[in-house]
């Protein structure tokens, strides 16, 4: 069976590649965060952009303080205005695209709803598989090593791997 791919996605050599050269087109400001604080690219614009798909909408995850006020100059910088979405996010429009956009000391509580997820680090152009192994052996803390997931985050966790093992 043959797939038809995106021609937007012809000169991709590898998936990588795809998803840098998409958040360069449609979030270029995600390189400019990635120098002051990690960033990632989580959620189904991953598996949409393995697919050769356009993804509906970008979402990421800034690992450090809360209330960074570098976040502000770098919206004021690019002209970025936004609104909070329903959980707390920024969330706006960048080059005709959907952005979500996350600051976390605690990675967790970002991706506790895509237990066996993917992220893509900007930075370092490289794709990480976060597993439920992961978050039971600690697998976040290779992202953010101070990332506490100790705090009221085991009942979760317990609760996770119930239904997991259903």
């Amino acid at each position: 069976m043959k797939i038809k791919y995106n021609d937007e996605f012809n000169n991709d050599f590898n998936l990588e590649d795809r998803l840098e050269g998409y958040i360069k087109k449609y979030f270029y400001p995600a390189y400019t965060i990635s120098t002051l604080a990690p960033i990632y690219l989580i959620g189904g614009a991953i598996r949409d952009l393995m697919n050769a798909r356009c993804p509906k909408d970008l979402d990421f995850v800034v690992v450090g303080k809360q209330n960074l006020e570098w976040v502000m100059d770098v919206f004021n910088g690019f002209e970025i205005e936004y609104i909070f979405n329903r959980f707390g996010g920024y969330k706006f429009n960048y080059n005709g695209t959907e952005i979500d956009l996350w600051l976390t000391n605690d990675l967790f509580s970002a991706m506790e709803y895509n237990v066996d997820g993917l992220l893509f680090d900007v930075k370092n152009n490289s794709l990480l598989s976060l597993t439920f192994d992961d978050f039971i052996d600690n697998g976040l803390r290779k992202i953010n090593n101070d990332n506490n997931i100790e705090n009221g985050r085991i009942k979760k966790l317990i609760k996770f791997e119930k239904e997991f093992k259903k």
